[in-house]
This record gives structure tokens, sequence and C-alpha cells, in this order.
């Protein structure tokens, strides 16, 4: 939205155009300040015709890249690659998590607490991915297809509950 324009006369701000905000809007408002320099190009300043515009862009074309100084680049860049390497270690950090949940517990917890079924559960996983190559992308294409051949055999929430007897309604002892 533009700035709306007016004029302190009697203690009352009158505007230049009448104001197409719905009754009640609390505004603020600023005094200009002429002697602050504009930044960039005010809204009027702005070209609509098509000379116009194309002056512009040859403007804009001469000025060419540097905006920072020498220093400042160098500054900036090593700021960047800093950054970066920031967000790798965050990266490999994130991997390794992921790779633990995936993999399960580290040997020495693995005895702890064993559950035959879930190791049962991780070997078919396991299996499942090395039968892929390894290749996520792979696993999904046949997950996606074991889902479409088997659908029949697919289990969903609506199924449960109708043959629960609780199709959405909940029972009055529950």
């Amino acid at each position: 939205m533009n700035a709306i324009q007016g004029t302190i006369k009697n203690g009352q701000i009158v505007l230049d155009d009448p104001a197409k905000l719905p009754e009640g809007t609390r505004v603020q408002v600023v005094p200009v300040d002429a002697a602050r320099p504009t930044l960039g190009m005010r809204e009027e300043d702005w070209p609509t015709t098509p000379e116009g515009i194309a002056a512009l862009l040859a403007r804009m074309d001469q000025a060419g890249p540097g905006w920072l100084s020498p220093e400042d680049d160098a500054a900036w860049r090593a700021a960047l690659r800093a950054q970066t390497e920031i967000e790798k270690a965050r990266f490999f950090d994130d991997a390794e998590q992921l790779r633990g949940i995936w993999e399960g517990p580290p040997e020495d917890e693995k005895n702890m607490n064993r559950d035959p079924i879930v190791d049962e559960v991780r070997q078919a996983r396991q299996q499942i991915l090395d039968d892929c190559g390894g290749d996520l992308e792979t696993l999904l294409d046949r997950l996606k297809a074991a889902e479409t051949q088997d659908r029949g055999r697919l289990v969903s929430t609506e199924s449960v509950r109708k043959q629960s007897g609780r199709d959405g309604a909940r029972r009055a002892d529950g």
C-alpha cells in the first residue's frame, strides 16, 4: 500500500485524496522529513512508457556489478564459506542421527532389550533395501507397485471402523 499524504490544518489532518480504508482503521502519522534523502526511486518517478522503461534498463546495465567494495566482498565471501561449513557439519550430524534411527541401536545396546519381532522387522527392512541396491528411489517405486498390486490386502482406518461398528460415531459406553 502506498503512503497516504496529507497536511495538518487547524490541528487536523486533511488528506490530499480520500483514504480507501475501512472505518475505524488505526493509522500511524509520521511527518515527512524534507531533508531526508529518498532511497531508490519514488513511486511517481518510475517510467510508465516503453521508451522510459528502456532508458531505465539501459542505465541499470551501465551501472554493472560491484556494489561491494573489494574488502566487503572478501568479508562477505569469507562469511559465506564459514556458513557453508557450518551447514555441512550440521548436515553430517543429521545424517548420522538418521543412520542411527535407520540401523537401530549400537551393538552394545542391542543385547539389552532385544525384541525378536523388532529384530525380524529390521532384518526384513534391510533385505528389502538390499534387494533395491540400497537406492531409496528404487525402494519407493517398489513400495508403490506393491501397494497397487495388493490394494485388496491393505487395511484402512475406515474399514476398521466399519468392522468394529464405529463408523465415525462414538459409542455410548466409550
